[in-house]
């Protein structure tokens, strides 16, 4: 056995073991590399036999996993000396598993801005109503989940300024001259609040 073949049967027999640890992605990843190692050579009729039964196992355990199942709504088939039909589907199955997982990625962005946009609103509304400890707990918890958030850096650092906070706001907004020097904007806001608070 060549040493292609030899580490094409090792990728194909460990997607069964990965499938039941739940790597679901890495034994796709994988079944796909071995696949295409296999039909890079040239098999005996013994070594073509023997990577049938494994591949057919390997397509038993992807068929049984449920996320495959229920999220990619793909049966993966196989018929011996099919395997080039096989790696296409496979290579659909990944296609289908890199975008529902760009999805998933974008779906949980949008869901953290959102909590981060109530959360700034909610804590706003507190220094405004002189809840100043708990909207100052707010910016502390939302200033280190969020450290290079420039945006949110001024955002808090308006709010302090308007409610007379000139400090925390100086603080805030020195924090977001760190991280963008070159803002023309921040470094006119920083000298105002300078002026305001007598800080010449």
């Amino acid at each position: 056995m060549s040493k292609g073949l030899f580490d094409a049967r090792r990728q194909l027999s460990s997607v069964t073991t990965m499938i039941k640890q739940d790597k679901v992605a890495n034994a796709v990843q994988t079944m796909y590399g071995g696949l295409q190692g296999m039909l890079r050579e040239q098999l005996l009729k013994s070594e073509r036999d023997e990577f049938s039964q494994i591949i057919t196992n390997a397509v038993r355990a992807l068929n049984g996993n449920e996320r495959i199942r229920t999220h990619f709504s793909i049966q993966i088939s196989y018929t011996p000396g099919q395997e080039s039909a096989l790696l296409d589907t496979i290579r659909l199955l990944m296609e289908t598993m890199d975008s529902v997982a760009l999805e998933e990625a974008d779906r949980m962005f949008k869901e953290r801005e959102a909590r981060k946009k109530a959360q700034l609103e909610q804590a706003l509304a507190d220094l405004a109503a002189g809840k100043v400890e708990a909207a100052k707990s707010v910016f502390a918890t939302l200033t280190f989940e969020h450290p290079d958030d420039v945006s949110l850096l001024v955002e808090i650092s308006e709010g302090l300024e308007k409610a007379g906070h000139l400090d925390d706001a100086i603080l805030y907004m020195e924090k977001a001259a760190a991280l963008d020097p070159d803002s023309a904007y921040i470094q006119n806001r920083l000298g105002i609040l300078y002026r305001k608070a007598k800080k010449f």
